[in-house]
């Protein structure tokens, strides 16, 4: 809190730097726009820019002509099959920058209310999207002022050849549902690349603050400043290329972001989106009712219930192929994670885990049991799983015999000749560790090299030696002669 109480008070220095900034990125074009203003701050902005600081970069993108049209079964709408000519001139491949054109359309038919009765959202509105006839007619790739020159006359020569632009939506005649004879202004992409930078500009001061006040750039979605200021919503945009993808210095503008403390492109990517994710999940769990996690888990149930066997097929190979994939360290860190959890749990808890397993597999049927049993003994019988288990045994009894003998040079007793002795011995022993909870005597052996553990008629054969009394010297590998 101190940080955001510190960022305000640097505000007005940010905003008058970070304009200045920006303002110097502007084309000439928007300073003779704006040369009859009275603004005697801003004119002096704008006259600090350099021959240095002008953006002359002609970015490379891709130019799509498309052509939208209504193509139902029925043609007697007097718009059947008058087409809608659109241009897109964007960075991506034509497919990609089709179908995010295509989506925009779509979007700003519902969501917009100028145009909504007039022209080619009006048809939108109208009628069932699966009626609509999309397809690309044209695409380009070069440097950008090319490509918009090219674009420009293709649409403005398709729709004087289909017709010209839209004069009545009532009547069958030979026109687009264009409402402009085509094409963008001289300048339409130098206005727009001011505009972007000066909405960068705002979007760069907000950014600024929160990596002063949090030492990082991973902004939460729901993240608003203190002017109620979207920066998560805005951050979001940012990543998929609002404000920089096309501009002739994205470039700089990627390189800025890419320079932010903990900077990610895909946030969803980064540990502490994930540990975020984790701990809404897990507070979200911690406060759920019983009637609604049975309603959670009914549901998930009948969501499984109802795919077929192939799509259950696909997504328990996907599960696989997810597991197959980790690493060595993440299943190690994983395994940590789940003993730990487990670790942590009180008695209580435990057993309530225990009864929970067991109540489940009381409820499964006879055939589900038998389908679990015969699941269990198939996967048994494979040589890789057999190994993998035998491995397993290997390495428990190998890690149990190590503590044991870290235990056992703790407590051994010296060497004593008398069996019977040693017999009394083991049996006035307090130590009740010993298998089935026996008593146990770990003695070092006559020869002062071994230890074992004392039977109940005071032997000490072979079969109990625990270990070597101390570890012996790691052989050291030398040249031969």
């Amino acid at each position: 809190m101190a940080r955001l109480v510190r960022t305000c008070e640097v505000r007005s220095w940010v905003k008058v730097n970070a304009l200045k900034v920006c303002l110097r990125r502007i084309p000439h074009i928007l300073q003779n726009n704006m040369s009859d203003s009275s603004d005697s701050d801003l004119d002096e902005h704008l006259s600090d820019s350099s021959d240095e600081d002008s953006v002359d970069v002609d970015p490379w993108v891709t130019a799509v002509i498309y052509r939208a049209r209504l193509d139902s079964d029925n043609p007697k709408p007097p718009l059947w099959r008058r087409p809608y000519y659109g241009q897109a001139v964007r960075q991506g491949t034509d497919e990609e920058i089709f179908n995010e054109r295509k989506h925009e359309h779509e979007y700003d038919a519902a969501n917009q209310d100028k145009d909504k009765e007039l022209g080619f959202h009006a048809m939108l509105n109208q009628y069932d999207s699966r009626d609509i006839d999309w397809k690309i007619l044209q695409s380009k790739s070069g440097p950008r002022s090319k490509m918009q020159a090219w674009a420009n006359a293709e649409e403005k020569r398709l729709i004087a050849e289909n017709g010209g632009p839209l004069r009545d939506m009532n009547r069958r005649l030979r026109q687009t549902l264009n409402q402009t004879e085509g094409g963008k202004g001289d300048s339409w992409w130098e206005s727009r690349d001011a505009l972007r930078r000066l909405k960068f500009c705002k979007f760069k001061e907000r950014m600024d603050e929160y990596v002063y006040a949090y030492e990082s750039s991973l902004v939460p979605h729901a993240y608003k400043d203190v002017d109620g200021f979207p920066l998560g919503v805005h951050l979001a945009s940012f990543r998929k290329g609002r404000l920089w993808k096309g501009m002739p210095e994205q470039n700089e503008l990627k390189e800025w972001a890419e320079a932010l403390p903990k900077w990610a492109w895909k946030a969803n990517k980064t540990e502490e989106y994930r540990a975020a994710l984790s701990q809404r999940l897990k507070d979200r769990l911690a406060n759920e009712t019983p009637e609604v996690r049975e309603q959670r888990v009914s549901k998930s149930k009948a969501t499984w219930a109802a795919k077929t066997d192939e799509q259950k097929a696909i997504s328990k190979r996907k599960i696989k192929a997810t597991w197959a994939a980790k690493t060595d360290a993440e299943n190690a860190e994983r395994k940590r994670k789940q003993k730990a959890t487990v670790d942590a749990k009180t008695d209580e808890e435990k057993a309530d885990m225990q009864s929970k397993w067991k109540a489940t597999m009381d409820a499964k049927t006879d055939e589900e049991k038998a389908e679990i049993k015969r699941k269990h003994l198939d996967a048994h019988r494979r040589p890789e799983v057999r190994a993998k288990i035998s491995q397993m045994a290997k390495d428990h009894c190998a890690k149990r015999s190590a503590a044991e003998l870290i235990r056992a040079r703790k407590i051994a007793v010296p060497f004593v000749k008398s069996s019977k002795i040693r017999a009394q011995m083991r049996a006035e022993s307090t130590d009740f560790s010993g298998r089935n909870e026996t008593q146990l005597l770990y003695m070092v052996a006559e020869d002062g090299k071994t230890i074992r553990r004392v039977n109940n008629r005071g032997g000490m054969p072979t079969r109990d030696i625990v270990g070597p009394v101390v570890d012996p010297e790691p052989i050291v590998a030398s040249d031969s002669d």
